[in-house]
């Protein structure tokens, strides 16, 4: 089994990536409730700075905050997804020069490694962190910001479970088990 394959990512990978980063934070009940909570106590604040009355304000400050609320908690990832990731994704392949070439992806024992026209990388499987993937690709995280998008499209499934292999193997190195 080859531990190569070169590629070219394209805006659909690249909006696929977004999609799979924007599932994985809504998935998050903690993160939702408390983005609901925020966009409810602030609604609530601006709707009674409106009106002197509280008594009476107060119900229909409390149902435009449920409101407010529900259309942030839902319709925010799909203003997201299908307005805003196609243009950042074709920005982001215009003006990142190591984006626009042939991505050349070869892994070891050792680590995962990147080669493009605007460099190349080496990086163990230590350092990553975490990763994410979906029938379309995998997300790997070298740092707490930075991720590798890695389409499955170029990678037969003997070598994704390679390399989704040595990430597991990396963690639980990490953690001890």
């Amino acid at each position: 089994m080859s531990r190569r394959v070169s590629l070219r990512l394209t805006e659909r990978d690249l909006v696929a990536a977004q999609h799979l980063l924007l599932r994985a934070a809504f998935r998050n009940p903690v993160r939702l409730g408390l983005l609901a909570a925020l966009w409810c106590g602030a609604t609530v604040f601006v709707t009674l700075s409106f009106r002197s009355d509280l008594p009476v304000a107060l119900p229909a400050a409390i149902a435009v905050a449920a409101f407010a609320a529900a259309a942030v908690v839902f319709g925010l990832p799909v203003l997201i997804v299908h307005l805003l990731s196609p243009r950042a994704a074709r920005r982001t392949l215009r003006l990142v020069p190591g984006l626009q070439g042939d991505l050349h992806y070869s892994w070891s024992e050792t680590g995962f490694a990147c080669n493009a026209d605007a460099g190349s990388s080496l990086t163990h499987w230590a350092a990553y962190r975490r990763w994410l993937e979906n029938e379309k690709l995998l997300l790997i995280w070298p740092g707490s910001k930075l991720y590798q998008v890695l389409p499955k499209r170029g990678l037969d499934p003997a070598q994704i479970d390679e390399i989704r292999a040595f990430l597991i193997a990396a963690r639980q190195e990490r953690s001890g088990t």
